[in-house]
C-alpha cells in the first residue's frame, strides 16, 4: 500500500499496484495525425496487460476513445479523470471512479488531463500533450503520460515513489518558511538603517517589522516609512511603568486591518489599539492612541472597559426598533405573515442611508407549494434591504379603500410591497430573529447615536 496516498485514495493500492496512463483515443479517427506511429486499440490493450494484472488499479487520465475497449483492460479497479474528449455518460459502469477535473492524491502528486502550470510544490502527471510542446513552467515538475509519449505502456506509480521522483521537491511548507527565511534576512539588513541610538547601550531603540510567527500575515506598518519616520514615532513613547525602556512595537495587519501594539520586554507589560476602537477618527490615530495610552500608563483592561462602555451606548437596542405588520399582496384585511421594521441615519455628507429589516414566517405546507393561514410557523426568516441617498420619508402607510378591497397605499418610489430585500438567516422563534436584526445593525453602520428618530411613523 502506498501510505504517502490521501485516505480517500490509498484503497487504490490495496493488494496491487497503481499504474497510470493518459490519452489512449481508441479507434479515434484522428490519431495518425497525431502521430503517425499510433498503434492498434488491441496493440494498446496488449501492452497495458502485459503490466496490469487483475488485483491492480488503473488510471486514465482522459481522452478515452470507444469505451468498448475498457472492458478489455485488466484490473480490478479502474479510474477516469475526464479529459477534453470524454462524455462521462459514455464510461459510467466501465470505470469504478469519475472524476471531472485535477485531482490532488497526496500532498506532492497532482493527477490531471491538461498539464496544471505554477505549483512548483508538487509533482504533476498529465496527459494531453501529444507533442510536449506546452509552456512548461520552470521549476514546476511534470510527468506527461500522454500514450504515444510514454510508448503506449502505463507507469508504475508505486515505482515512481520508490525510485525517488519526489525527492528533489520541496513541499509547500517548506516552501514557504524558506521564502519567510529570505524575506526575514532582507528586512533585518534593511532594518539595520533604522536603529536609534541615545546614551548608553541600555536606552537603543529597534524598529520590529515583522513578527517571525506569521510573516506574510502580520507585517510592520513601519515599513513603509523612512528612518526619519520612524525615529519621529519612537521618539513619543515612552518608558513602561516599571521604568524600563526601550519597548517592543508592533503593528499587525490582517486583511486590510491593522492594529497597533507596544509591549515591555521586562515586565510584559501590554496594550493594543485597533483602527475599529471608539475613538479612532483619522487614519494611524490608533499608533498616536496608543503611544498615548501607553505614556499614561493605561492598562489593556481599561481599554476594553472603555470600548465596552462606548459599545453599549452605541448599538443598536430594541426601543429604537419600530416592528410593525407585513400582510400579502399589502390588503389591510389578509393575516399578517411577518413584521418589517425601518432604520435610518444621516451621513456627514448629508445623505440619508436606511435599511428595511423584514421577517417573514414560513409556514409548514399543507401539501408540495401550498400552505394554508392556519399551518404551524415552522420559521422565521430575516431579510434585509438598503436605501442609499434617500430624499424623502417612506413607510408602510395606513390602509384605505380602494373600490371594494381594502388595499394599502403603496410605498412609493423606493420599495415593492414584496421585496423583502437580501435572505439573511433562518430562525427558530421570532425573538431570535428580530434579535438577529438588532446585532447586524452595527455591519451597516447603524448606531444609537447616529438613527435618525423623526423617521419613524406610526
Amino acid at each position: 500500500m502506498i501510505q504517502t496516498l490521501y485516505e480517500p485514495f490509498r484503497h487504490w493500492s490495496e493488494g496491487g499496484s497503481i499504474f497510470i496512463i493518459s490519452d489512449l483515443h481508441f479507434d479515434d479517427a484522428n490519431c495518425k495525425s497525431m502521430n503517425k506511429d499510433w498503434i492498434t486499440p488491441k496493440e494498446q490493450i496488449q501492452r497495458i496487460n502485459k503490466l496490469v494484472k487483475k488485483n491492480d488499479t488503473f488510471i486514465c487520465l482522459g481522452d478515452v476513445g470507444k469505451a468498448e475497449y475498457v472492458k478489455q483492460i485488466n484490473a480490478r479497479r479502474k479510474i477516469l479523470l475526464l479529459g477534453n474528449h470524454d462524455r462521462r455518460s459514455d464510461y459510467v459502469g466501465l470505470f469504478n471512479e469519475i472524476y471531472t477535473g485535477p485531482l490532488f492524491i497526496a500532498d506532492k502528486i497532482l493527477l490531471s488531463h491538461e498539464p496544471v502550470h505554477g505549483l512548483p510544490w508538487c509533482l504533476n502527471i498529465h496527459g494531453h500533450d501529444h507533442n510536449c510542446d506546452e509552456p512548461y513552467m520552470d521549476g514546476c515538475k511534470y510527468l506527461n503520460l500522454a500514450a504515444n509519449v510514454c510508448n503506449f505502456t502505463p507507469v508504475n506509480l508505486g515505482k515512481l515513489i520508490k525510485n525517488g521522483i519526489l525527492s528533489d521537491i520541496n513541499d509547500i511548507h517548506r516552501l514557504t518558511i524558506d521564502r519567510a527565511i529570505t524575506r526575514k534576512a532582507e528586512r533585518k539588513k534593511a532594518e539595520k538603517e533604522l536603529l536609534v541610538e541615545n546614551s548608553g547601550d541600555e536606552t537603543q531603540l529597534e524598529v520590529y517589522t515583522y513578527s517571525a510567527e506569521f510573516d506574510e500575515m502580520i507585517r510592520g506598518m513601519l515599513v513603509g516609512y523612512s528612518p526619519e519616520q520612524v525615529i519621529r514615532i519612537y521618539k513619543k513613547i515612552g518608558p513602561c511603568k516599571c521604568g524600563a525602556e526601550n519597548p517592543k512595537v508592533l503593528e499587525t495587519e490582517c486583511m486590510g486591518d491593522y492594529d497597533f501594539s507596544i509591549t515591555c520586554r521586562k515586565c510584559g507589560r501590554s496594550i493594543l489599539r485597533s483602527m475599529y476602537d471608539f475613538d479612532v477618527n483619522k487614519p494611524d490615530d490608533w499608533i498616536d492612541l496608543c503611544i498615548r495610552d501607553w505614556n499614561n500608563g493605561i492598562s489593556q483592561e481599561e481599554i476594553e472597559a472603555a470600548k465596552d462602555a462606548d459599545w453599549e451606548r452605541k448599538r443598536i437596542k430594541e426601543e429604537h426598533f419600530t416592528w410593525k405588520p407585513v400582510r400579502p399582496n399589502n390588503m389591510a384585511g389578509n393575516p399578517i405573515e411577518g413584521y418589517y421594521a425601518l432604520l435610518f441615519m444621516r451621513q456627514q455628507d448629508g445623505k440619508v442611508y436606511g435599511c428595511k429589516w423584514t421577517i417573514i414566517f414560513q409556514k409548514e405546507e399543507t401539501q408540495p407549494g401550498l400552505t394554508s393561514q392556519y399551518s404551524k410557523v415552522e420559521a422565521y426568516i430575516l431579510f434585509m434591504k438598503r436605501y442609499f441617498d434617500l430624499e424623502d420619508v417612506f413607510d408602510y402607510p395606513k390602509s384605505e379603500t380602494v373600490g371594494s378591497h381594502p388595499y394599502l397605499n403603496s410605498m412609493g418610489p423606493y420599495d415593492g410591497v414584496n421585496d423583502y430585500g437580501d435572505f439573511v438567516r433562518a430562525y427558530r422563534n421570532l425573538e431570535d430573529a428580530k434579535l438577529g436584526a438588532m446585532e447586524r445593525c452595527a455591519w451597516q453602520g447603524l448606531y444609537a447615536d447616529t438613527v435618525i428618530k423623526d423617521f419613524f411613523h406610526s
